[in-house]
């Protein structure tokens, strides 16, 4: 339904969690965080979850052609805190190294896909 709104030939970009990553993501935060509960299915707040390769397709099977997908930039909590610094700092480092290991999208570094795509 996207792409009916572009016209031809127009483009496209956005950025969703990575799912595999969201998943480990959550396995971490339940060993370090106490009495934490890691369940996917509440604790994400989107509806869909994609891997790299399963956005490249859903986008390709919604009209779009020349899609590129690269590691996203992460959200960044507000520097109030050691704990929000920490984060921030773990954050931007994942983000670059996904960008720099080879395969680094479809490992757990990738905690954001972005992807570019133009319309038929």
């Amino acid at each position: 339904r996207l792409a009916a709104l572009l016209e031809p030939g127009g483009c496209l970009a956005i950025k969703v969690p990575s799912g595999p990553a969201q998943v480990t993501k959550e396995r971490w935060r339940g060993r370090l965080v106490p009495g934490y509960e890691p369940t996917v299915a509440d604790n994400l707040v989107h509806v869909s979850h994609f891997s790299a390769r399963s956005l490249r397709l859903a986008l390709e099977e919604s009209g779009f052609v020349d899609v590129e997908i690269e590691p996203g930039a992460p959200e960044l909590p507000a520097p109030t805190g050691l704990a929000a610094y920490t984060s921030r700092v773990l954050r931007l480092s994942l983000f670059r190294l996904a960008a720099l290991v080879p395969r680094g999208l479809y490992s757990p570094l990738c905690l954001n896909l972005q992807a570019y795509a133009r319309v038929r």
